[in-house]
């Protein structure tokens, strides 16, 4: 009783601090066109990164979409990066060395058809190197760690393995984006890995979706030595469909998994907190979450002795999907939660927490018009309801970050000598950089600089506009 009332106090206190440290968010972030959110981190200054998709720039084609965020929210900058085809973001990893490591659904063409797509940069957004990686058939990477000094693994799916099915793909490379291991798992039905974490130094925990010998989907877990050599491999449900979404370790170091389950009745799926014990693989928590309708399980955390789940709602809110995030403890739900969303579909992917006890959520928003925003929510005790969830962002409060506000516009593009830059505010100068982040080109005060002498290929326009946050557009010359 007496640890419990000090972890109540210690978390009071924490978040009296983060009401001192960091700012309250729920803002978007994108051009005209459609972005979307996958992951983030925020940084013990409360700095924010974000990562996602844009396509902004070509017709069907999609770029990884990587900004900065002071801690009240501002854009300090925002990156694109990728080529002429589709490149999604799904995950991202800060190193400690400041790298960051942006893992793409990287897409070109029926030929060859999905890669997986490594971007590294520097923490100012500056381009390290980005290669593509797998096999001859399609390979969709889903999350990203690291797991040794200098080397990184990706987990996903491939239909490069022994059969015509997907199959679990395990796939490691070095800081230098050498690739090292590119295993798969599974049998005859779909396999797919989800997320997965360390166990110890040279173990990880990988959790999926496998498929039931009554056409059911099955929860996945599976332990295996990053060196090589599985150690368990364990199934999880079989009457319902039953999906492992997420994992990480619980406060006593077991897993917890996030998941979603159709069990209940109606057949609606439900979001499911789960622990599994490490050494006997026991289920010693299966308790189901939400409401009544429609509810869809996204990420999971522990954070001072509380469960937390994030995912995607139709029970609450204005209508359509809206984010929900619920706690829950010591096998019970306590209904203190949030939700937040607009009168569209809203989709949350991903929570993270820092230090002094802030969630922060990235997703993406739909806006009325169709087009859809890099979605940034961070919470503190006001977005944490001690009552029936409620719906804390009005349709009409929703405030757009749009570092394209002044209607900057470059024609034609792709281009074949020249490009005219359009702006109803001053252009004071415009920088070209080649896809390595070298300056290829400075331009003072016109709107119609001089290209010609550029090679054919991808470059990036950088616009400083009088009065405005400066905007990046990809271009193409060819």
């Amino acid at each position: 009783m007496r640890a419990h009332s000090f972890f109540i106090t210690l978390i009071l206190f924490l978040l009296c601090l983060a009401g001192k440290t960091q700012d309250t968010l729920n803002r978007l972030y994108g051009t005209y066109e459609v972005e979307t959110g996958k992951t983030g981190i925020v940084l013990s200054d409360s700095t924010i990164y974000a990562v996602g998709t844009s396509s902004a720039f070509i017709s069907m084609s999609s770029q990884a979409y990587l900004i900065k965020l002071d801690k009240q929210g501002s854009i300090l900058w925002s990156k694109f990066y990728g080529g002429s085809g589709v490149d999604d973001a799904m995950d991202m990893f800060f190193d400690v060395d400041s790298s960051i490591y942006i893992v793409c659904n990287s897409y070109n063409g029926p030929a060859k058809g999905y890669d997986v797509k490594i971007i590294k940069v520097d923490n100012d957004g500056n381009l390290q190197w980005e290669k593509a990686f797998g096999t001859s058939e399609w390979d969709v990477p889903a999350k990203i760690l690291k797991c040794d000094l200098g080397t990184y693994m990706v987990c996903g799916y491939t239909y490069g393995g022994t059969g015509a099915m997907k199959d679990g793909m395990l796939f490691k490379f070095t800081d230098a984006g050498d690739s090292l291991q590119f295993s798969t798992f599974g049998g005859p039905t779909d396999d797919i890995f989800t997320d997965f974490m360390m166990r110890n130094t040279d173990t990880l925990v990988v959790c999926g979706i496998t498929t039931g010998s009554n056409g059911k989907t099955r929860g996945w877990l599976l332990e295996q030595k990053i060196s090589g050599g599985t150690i368990g491999d364990y199934k999880f449900g079989l009457a319902y469909n039953h999906q492992f979404n997420a994992i990480t370790k619980s406060q006593f170091q077991h897993y917890l998994i996030g998941a979603t389950t159709d069990s209940t009745a109606g057949g609606d799926f439900s979001m499911v907190g789960k622990i599994i014990e490490r050494n006997t693989k026991a289920t010693t928590l299966d308790f189901i979450l939400g409401g009544s309708a429609e509810e869809h399980c996204t990420d999971i955390l522990c954070f001072g002795g509380y469960n937390y789940i994030l995912g995607n709602t139709k029970s609450y809110g204005y209508g359509g999907f809206d984010a929900v995030l619920y706690q829950f403890i010591d096998g019970y739900w306590s209904p203190r939660g949030g939700t937040w969303g607009t009168a569209d579909d809203d989709y949350a992917n991903s929570v993270v927490t820092n230090a002094i006890g802030y969630f922060t959520i990235f997703g993406t928003s739909q806006e009325m018009y169709g087009v859809s925003d890099l979605w940034v929510i961070n919470c503190d005790t006001t977005y944490m309801q001690n009552t029936t969830v409620s719906s804390q962002l009005d349709v009409n409060g929703v405030q757009e970050t749009n570092p394209n506000e002044f209607n900057v516009r470059v024609y034609p593009n792709p281009f074949s000598q020249g490009v005219t830059v359009s702006s109803p505010k001053a252009i004071v100068r415009i920088c070209i950089n080649d896809c390595s982040g070298k300056q290829v080109g400075v331009f003072e005060n016109t709107a119609q600089p001089e290209l010609s002498s550029l090679a054919n290929g991808i470059y990036f326009m950088t616009v400083f506009v009088k009065d405005a946050i400066p905007l990046t557009i990809r271009i193409v010359k060819g």
